[in-house]
């Protein structure tokens, strides 16, 4: 049995990677025994559990997951997920055991897992330098905006993507809300932010609104031409996902 972990903030994206797994798995031999969220929860455990291979998210929400490889360290394989697009692919094809770029795709799954089952079963076998992959990643420039300048009275701070949960438009003003509730005025358009934003982490679910995935709580049905979608931050808040952004909409969730 191969028991494996997987590392990853957004549960959406955890349990689609898991029930990947479990499709890709014809012989029954991956035993998904954890899952983590955090930098913390994961050297915690890795500290007192073993494993043969770890499912290990880039991003995590307090911070790269490379920090765990300074409190702990590791020879199991780690096969990365990522939403890291061309910038810094070069990186993952030369430190690491493999990378799957999200939304991961079974066939993709199964390619990295035939490569984990031929090349790392052995324990003998060298593994990629993962501190190198850490230091080529940390200096790859993102093609997407990562922090966000805003003021607060006669103070002026940075809110990294990372932290916000959604931006809205009103009146002609847009904001930004952090994951603790947070508002602030930010100096662009919706339309702006889209081409600013990483899509795989930020959607326009409608004219007045974009969400990040993990501010997301649950979507529901609203009724047959349109979506409702519960935030994190703010449950209240009334987001609505309309008939033509629906398919876009759940395309961006798998």
């Amino acid at each position: 049995m191969i028991k494996c972990l997987i590392i990853e903030d957004e549960d959406l994206a955890a349990r689609r990677l898991e029930r990947l797994i479990k499709e890709s798995d014809r012989n029954g031999e991956y035993l998904i025994s954890h899952r983590c969220q955090s930098i913390s929860e994961s050297v915690k455990i890795l500290k007192e559990e073993e494993f043969d291979l770890i499912f290990l998210d880039v991003h995590l929400t307090d911070g790269l997951s490379f920090k765990i490889f300074e409190q702990v360290e590791t020879d199991i394989p780690i096969i990365f997920t990522t939403a890291y697009d061309q910038y810094a692919i070069e990186a993952f094809k030369q430190n690491s055991v493999d990378y799957l770029l999200k939304p991961i795709q079974k066939d993709d799954l199964v390619q990295s897992l035939s490569k984990y089952q031929t090349h790392f079963t052995n324990k003998s076998q060298q593994l990629p330098d993962y501190q190198a992959l850490a230091n080529a990643i940390n200096h790859a420039k993102s093609p997407f905006k990562q922090r966000f300048m805003v003021q607060i009275a006669d103070k002026i701070r940075t809110v990294d993507a990372s932290e916000i949960h959604y931006f809205y438009a009103e009146n002609k003003t847009t904001y930004l809300i952090t994951e603790n509730g947070k508002r602030y005025y930010v100096n662009h358009t919706l339309a702006e932010l889209e081409s600013l934003l990483d899509p795989q982490h930020f959607f326009r679910v409608n004219r007045k609104v974009i969400i990040r995935i993990n501010s997301l709580v649950e979507v529901l049905a609203y009724s047959r031409s349109k979506l409702k979608v519960i935030l994190k931050t703010d449950p209240g808040f009334q987001v609505f996902v309309p008939a033509e952004k629906i398919s876009g909409f759940k395309d961006w969730l798998n």
